[in-house]
């Protein structure tokens, strides 16, 4: 089955713990909500917990960077719909989150990476493990001044609702798996530094496909009586 897009909310700035934005997710098959978060700390403020409407989400994987704390958080087969995501976090810092959604999937998802670039560029690039099939999606935020950020590696781009130039700018963004899938942005004005996650996400069987075969085996047995 392929991977689809479904849909992509920004939260805006939030400021307090727990803080609540809304996402909708279509009714399409096979669903998967991925949320990007974007906590801006000196320390390590890795939220203790997300839900979408009252169901637990998953954490993938933290990272910690250039006074930011990264995480990307998932769930399987989200009620569909205008639902609520809940943030909670040990500090009360400002916080960006994208929620973005897709159909098709088998709800694995895999492959964490980061690219945290301590010097002030307008660009920056990230390598994830993949395969053809799946697709890979990444996050980004660009830590001071108003910038509009570009893709330069092929990727969709999905703001959100997010008008550009923002401050911070921040997006995500999804591309078709190979066995290395490269990711890359750039950002107009001055130099930033920037931090970037990213991970993979497995399509889910032809079920359809599947079915057929076993149909098929079915009339030769038959045949063969």
């Amino acid at each position: 089955m392929a991977i689809a897009f479904d849909n992509a909310t920004d939260s805006g700035a939030q400021n307090g713990s727990p803080f609540t934005f809304s996402h909708t997710t279509g009714n399409g098959s096979n669903r998967l909500l991925l949320l990007f978060i974007h906590n801006t700390t000196g320390t390590n403020d890795n939220p203790s917990s997300v839900t979408y409407d009252g169901v637990a989400m998953t954490q993938l994987g933290t990272t910690n960077g250039n006074g930011w704390t990264e995480s990307i958080w998932y769930l399987a087969n989200p009620n569909s719909g205008a639902k609520t995501v809940s943030v909670t976090s040990t500090n009360s810092n400002f916080s960006y989150c994208t929620a973005i959604s897709f159909t098709g999937c088998s709800g694995v998802v895999d492959n964490y990476t980061t690219n945290i670039q301590i010097g002030s560029n307008n660009s920056c690039t990230m390598n994830v493990s993949s395969a053809t099939g799946n697709v890979v999606v990444d996050g980004i935020i660009i830590h001071s001044g108003s910038h509009t950020l570009s893709v330069t590696g092929g990727q969709t781009i999905e703001l959100g609702g997010l008008a550009q130039p923002a401050n911070p700018a921040r997006s995500v963004s999804f591309l078709a798996g190979a066995a290395t899938t490269t990711m890359s942005w750039s950002w107009d004005g001055t130099a930033q530094t920037s931090n970037q996650i990213g991970c993979e996400i497995v399509a889910a069987p032809n079920v359809v496909f599947t079915k057929n075969i076993i149909a098929l085996q079915a009339v030769n047995r038959a045949a063969t009586y």
